[in-house]
């Protein structure tokens, strides 16, 4: 069956490999559309398939068997050869192998090995010219590719250049991120018998790493945990608990909320908690007293969040462009406790 582009060819034997193959390659004999080989008979009567390719313009023969002894028919394994059989194209084989999965579609597969078993095309080229002792064509060379999760267009993993006898193809963790996993076996000459194959898998039941996708609360909880600044107590030094990094003070230890011991500080006198860049974050700390913030200058509105807890009040202001000293200037005596900057608006 042919047509220009598409054809086929149905083996009815073994030892033709039974089933339909495509016929490949970029010198294989392709007629016009429509147009069918020919068949004609010698005077032996055998018969012979004459087929008009359409890139030249000349006739081939297609016979794809050995003649009866004394015939000089003989099966030619290359394209377009020559009346006198020499100088064709080496006809290059590939068997795609039906995708591969463990019992459930969910599971994931290891290749671990990779077995292709071969035997010569006939004992009587054992040895023959253009054989080995084994009857294998000279430089016959296989690979073997695999593809992954129903993608024939991306090769995932590929193992080149393979010489007989040496049949065992390793791939260890080359592919174990797959639920099907495809193999496709070529060979750069085509008169050499495949007699099986064979794959080793180790399969899988696990859950899929969780994605990446965060909510805002996901967001919020980062940016707390990764913060630009952080003042405290630390050994009764003041200082920025990201750094350590001491923090000049005239403030005096005492007890936070819920009588959290040593951390929190009073003062009656501006406290300089040194310099914040520019860029989007959020100012919170517990107060007491009256207290006016400002960052490089300009004076910052607070925001009370929340409820007082042993009269201490949470509060919280957001920056945005504002840049320079972080200031806390009190009205009489007031108290701070765990002023923390965050890398990003949180509230």
């Amino acid at each position: 069956m042919a047509q220009y582009k598409i054809s086929y060819r149905l083996g009815v034997r073994s030892s033709q490999g039974m089933g339909l193959s495509e016929n490949t390659g970029d010198d294989f004999p392709r007629p016009y559309d429509k147009v069918m080989p020919i068949t004609i008979f010698d005077p032996d009567g055998q018969p012979h398939n004459i087929l008009l390719d359409r890139a030249e313009l000349k006739p081939y023969k297609m016979d794809t068997r050995d003649g009866p002894k004394g015939s000089g028919q003989t099966k030619l394994w290359q394209d377009k050869c020559n009346v006198n059989g020499a100088s064709g194209t080496e006809i290059a084989p590939e068997l795609w192998r039906r995708a591969d999965r463990g019992s459930r579609q969910r599971f994931f597969i290891e290749c671990k090995r990779a077995f292709a078993f071969t035997s010569p095309i006939s004992p009587d080229v054992i040895g023959a010219l253009g054989y080995d002792k084994n009857g294998y064509p000279d430089d016959l060379e296989f690979q073997n590719d695999i593809y992954v999760d129903g993608r024939p267009d991306t090769v995932i993993a590929s193992a080149k250049e393979i010489s007989l006898p040496e049949h065992a193809i390793h791939f260890e963790h080359k592919v174990n991120e797959a639920n099907t996993v495809m193999q496709v076996l070529t060979s750069n000459k085509a008169n050499v018998i495949l007699t099986g194959v064979q794959y080793d898998y180790v399969v899988r039941d696990r859950s899929e790493a969780p994605g990446l996708v965060l909510m805002a609360s996901d967001n919020h909880q980062e940016d707390l945990a990764n913060l630009l600044k952080w003042i405290g107590w630390y050994n009764d030094v003041l200082v920025d608990r990201t750094t350590l990094a001491e923090i000049t003070t005239t403030a005096t230890e005492v007890d936070g909320p819920q009588d959290i011991e040593g951390y929190g500080f009073q003062f009656n006198d501006a406290q300089n908690f040194g310099n914040v860049a520019t860029g989007e974050s959020t100012v919170m700390f517990w107060y007491q007293g009256t207290i006016a913030v400002t960052i490089g200058g300009v004076a910052q509105t607070l925001i009370n969040y929340g409820d007082t807890i042993d009269s201490w009040q949470m509060a919280y202001f957001n920056i945005s462009t504002d840049s320079g000293d972080l200031v806390f200037t009190p009205t009489g005596l007031a108290k701070a406790f765990d002023i923390r900057i965050t890398n990003g608006q949180v509230i």
